[in-house]
């Protein structure tokens, strides 16, 4: 299947999550180009989310290892 198929359900699906809403960043470390790799946590409700887990458990996202790398252990067994 084409990788961009779901691009505008996954931007509509994130969107519906974080826009106009406080969130959390949590920057945890560069990959080989200086990139930021970090996680973006909402709250909802009493409870606090992970958008990339959430991306994941709704078919959005999928896990790479080269970038899971850099990210908690607890999160990372989460994905």
């Amino acid at each position: 299947p084409n990788p961009d198929a779901f691009g505008r359900e996954a931007k509509h699906f994130t969107e519906l999550c974080v826009l106009h809403r406080d969130v959390n960043i949590v920057l945890e470390g560069l990959d080989n180009y200086s990139n930021f790799i970090g996680s973006v946590c909402y709250a909802d409700g009493e409870s606090a989310k992970d958008l990339a887990i959430e991306l994941t458990e709704n078919g959005y996202a999928k896990y790479a290892e080269w970038s899971a790398s850099l990210i908690e252990e607890e999160t990372r067994r989460r994905l």
